[in-house]
């Protein structure tokens, strides 16, 4: 209770963070660490190994340090928290895959090297999903910043190969069993032509879904260009159906002009003419596709290598872990449709690979990551560039069906980039709501006092 006379005093405002707070900076340094690891992202460059644990490169390194910086942020202030909480139930769904690979590989044979099978799932899905919460901890600047750093990551993957700095990078592991290199196809220095035309797809659309400002066309083409550069050379028919599922769905969902849709469908073409004059790969690939040719043997060990792990999955709906993969698929081979295949330790999908691997709730969190994805970046009022990340959400689903995309060392980080990048804009407004609220109950609650 207040005495005759008395007043309040100056009204305590709760206001969000200046340019001149502490915080602010970090946030800077946290975006430009960010994008400066990006092309880290895609080069293999080795430190040392450790018997049973794997190689340990810059690539980790780098997302070592993203990590430490994004938990410094939300651990700074609160309000912070509010703009990784959705992206934080993501990280947290894509992780789980990791867990349950442990409890499945136990399950399947109690002797199974554990940390090997927790490690790969943390390095191909579950760790780069950080990038997600980093993104979106990020400013509406830094947003723009980000997207064009992921197109320069891009061009290096492509040109690089084309130096003579190429001979002098090492060659990576085969961490993900079953992946082959084709001289025939280009690969860029991700060694791997299916891995190499999906990043381009993401890059896209994060490119054309989050660079704003001047000089934004310039990104867009360039990313443009390169992308349609890498499906070509790469002849990747799963990139393909990819950038062909979201260039559909921007032509029936974004609200975009004839015109505009008129290129789209230019590009689409200009790209498949260019692949059937200029690239004998992208001919015979995409012709025996089309065709549906059953001599075709990559397409046909794939649907072989896929029924056998559902058929092994469904008789094992716990998982049988990564490592046990080969061993629980050799005793359903004969379920083999075209006699091609016998065991096999990977499927060439992710969602057959995921519940051969976890078993059904593995697959579950597959499904569920997509989902909370999609979610992410279907903010309402996001205009033509929430439609763009919506795209490059769908294109990645669909890679999956024929490509362990986007759960691989490489795809990963570009993936969770671009669902990070939608939520920065829509965080800033949830605080602001926040911060009104706050402010309104502060209000009352001088009043009661006063009265």
């Amino acid at each position: 209770m207040l005495r005759p006379g008395q007043t309040l005093g100056r009204p305590v405002v709760l206001r969000q963070e200046t340019r001149g707070e502490p915080l602010q900076g970090f946030r800077t340094f946290h975006a430009l660490l960010l994008a400066a690891t990006l092309p880290f992202m895609i080069l293999y460059l080795p430190l040392f190994s450790a018997a049973g644990a794997g190689v340990l490169t810059v690539h980790d390194i780098a997302l070592g340090a993203v990590s430490c910086t994004t938990l410094i942020l939300l651990l700074s202030r609160r309000d912070l928290v509010l703009r990784g909480s959705a992206s934080t139930r993501l990280c947290l769904i894509a992780i789980m895959p990791a867990f349950l690979c442990i409890f499945s590989s136990i399950n399947y044979d109690p002797h199974s090297p554990l940390l090997r099978d927790f490690l790969v799932c943390i390095k191909r899905f579950g760790g780069p999903s950080v990038l997600t919460i980093a993104a979106s901890l990020s400013t509406e600047k830094d947003k723009s910043l980000l997207a064009k750093a992921a197109v320069v990551a891009l061009l290096l993957a492509a040109l690089l190969p084309l130096t003579p700095i190429a001979q002098y990078l090492p060659t990576p592991p085969d961490i993900n069993t079953g992946r082959h290199h084709e001289e025939i196809r280009n690969s860029g220095v991700i060694f791997n032509p299916n891995e190499f035309a999906a990043v381009a797809v993401l890059v896209l659309a994060i490119a054309l879904g989050g660079i704003a400002g001047r000089r934004a066309g310039v990104w867009k083409v360039a990313a443009i260009g390169a992308t349609a550069y890498v499906i070509v050379s790469s002849g990747s028919r799963g990139a393909m159906a990819a950038f062909f599922a979201g260039a559909v769905f921007l032509i029936v969902k974004a609200k975009t002009s004839a015109m505009a849709r008129v290129a789209i469908f230019a590009v689409i073409a200009l790209m498949i003419g260019m692949g059937l004059q200029l690239s004998e790969s992208f001919k015979a690939r995409m012709g025996s596709a089309v065709a549906r040719e059953s001599a075709d043997e990559s397409f046909t060990t794939r649907l072989d290598m896929q029924w056998i792990g559902i058929t092994t999955g469904i008789h094992n709906p716990l998982g049988v872990g990564i490592v046990n993969a080969e061993t629980a698929t050799s005793r359903y081979s004969r379920a083999s449709i075209f006699g091609l295949v016998g065991a096999t330790g990977a499927t060439d999908s992710i969602y057959v690979d995921y519940f051969l691997e976890t078993g059904f709730a593995g697959l579950s969190c597959i499904l569920l990551t997509f989902w909370l994805a999609w979610r992410l970046v279907s903010t309402k009022g996001s205009g033509s560039q929430g439609v763009y990340l919506q795209a490059g959400v769908l294109a990645a689903a669909v890679m999956g069906f024929s490509a362990l995309s986007p759960a691989a060392v490489s795809v990963a980080p570009f993936f969770f980039l671009l669902v990070g990048l939608h939520p920065i804009g829509h965080a800033d407004r949830q605080l602001r709501e926040v911060m009104a609220r706050r402010q309104v109950l502060r209000a009352r609650a001088i009043r009661r006092v006063a009265s």
